[in-house]
């Protein structure tokens, strides 16, 4: 489950990153930059996602935690 995580997170993150990289590093007509701007969005909204599937996990693991220590 933690490297599903890791992967989950960081695999946009560096998407992100790459992308930055190649806007700083090259001249790019409207059209590159308009597929970079994509993919860019792809990248935090898979980010996104995850980050909220993770936050609903987290809460019925705490939930089922405070009805485990209520019985």
């Amino acid at each position: 489950m933690i490297f599903m995580t890791s992967h989950r997170v960081r695999q946009p993150i560096a998407n992100i990153i790459g992308l930055a990289n190649l806007l700083e590093e090259s001249i790019n007509s409207p059209n590159e930059l308009k597929e970079f701007s994509e993919y860019i969005k792809q990248s935090t909204i898979a980010l996104d996602i995850f980050t909220n599937e993770l936050t609903t996990f987290i809460f019925a693991l705490e939930k089922k935690g405070k009805k485990k220590k209520k019985t």
